[in-house]
């Protein structure tokens, strides 16, 4: 869920992780493999989570991410 309830762990909400992955991007280029990598370091999160903040991000404009599974973040 988006918006986070009072029953949910925050520091796994979407919105908390997408600004996370945002943070660990700072404008560079990344492998959506080692961007995953970086971010295991900081949070204990599954791929499937992993792949639905991606997703969010995405359609919310925030990154790219091109053919070569390269993200990036707008500018």
């Amino acid at each position: 869920m988006l918006i986070p309830t009072k029953h949910e762990n925050l520091s796994l909400n979407v919105l908390v992780l997408g600004a996370d992955l945002l943070k660990a991007m700072k404008g560079q280029l990344h492998n959506v493999e080692s961007l995953f990598a970086e971010i295991r370091l900081q949070k204990e999160l599954t791929i499937d989570i992993y792949f639905d903040v991606l997703a969010f991000l995405w359609l919310s404009d925030l990154i790219e991410i091109d053919e070569r599974t390269y993200v990036r973040r707008k500018k």
